[in-house]
């Protein structure tokens, strides 16, 4: 999960392979999921680029509220190809309405140092995009403890600390999830992140 911002990179240039994490603990529990790969892969990037330590922003166009499922989207994957087998919807008609409604929007990242972007893109789509987002987001709610019932809150405000032992470092993460609903049905949501590196427990 390297590579996610391509600094200094062209396009013909390889990953250095740096070690990525290969599971997270967080209150002991430990977690090899896609977001305890990706928050620690990200802060790292970042603060090897930006050793200042900067604020990290990402920003999404979401169409519906956080929830459980976003949790175990591999669980809400099979509901929706096994609702697919008893409607008797094909895989023709899934592309054809993929290719009337487009791909997914991108994911924003910003850099903030004293309120200033020091960078501002977008993320590859191949690593996030605006579908992928939520089943991120919905696993810093839940490691910060935050109640199912506040996560499509308008501001949602955590922190926690994980653990990757396999590299013995640490972070400690605080994070604001704010939903700005624009219209019915359609909303913009933003994560901001302050973390810091810890000795791993």
């Amino acid at each position: 999960m390297a590579g996610l911002l391509n600094l200094g990179k062209t396009d013909d240039a390889p990953d250095e392979g740096r070690p990525t994490t290969a599971a997270l603990y967080v209150r002991g529990t430990r977690f090899d999921n896609t977001a305890a790969k990706f928050w620690p892969s990200l802060i790292d990037e970042v603060f090897e680029a930006f050793p200042a330590r900067p604020v990290i922003e990402l920003s999404a166009p979401a169409s519906g509220p956080l929830g459980r499922r976003h949790l175990f989207p591999e669980l809400e994957m099979q509901r929706e190809m096994d609702r697919m087998l008893e409607s008797g919807e094909t895989m023709e008609d899934v592309l054809a309405e993929l290719d009337m409604t487009g791909p997914p929007a991108p994911v924003r990242i910003r850099l903030l140092r004293g309120g200033e972007a020091v960078l501002d893109q977008v993320l590859p789509d191949d690593c996030l995009d605006a579908e992928t987002f939520p089943c991120l987001v919905a696993w810093l709610l839940e490691w910060g403890g935050i109640p199912t019932s506040g996560w499509d809150g308008p501001r949602q405000k955590g922190v926690f600390a994980g653990d990757d032992r396999g590299r013995k470092r640490g972070y400690l993460v605080s994070f604001t999830v704010v939903t700005d609903h624009v219209k019915e049905g359609l909303c913009q949501r933003t994560v901001t992140i302050a973390a810091a590196m810890t000795p791993a427990r």
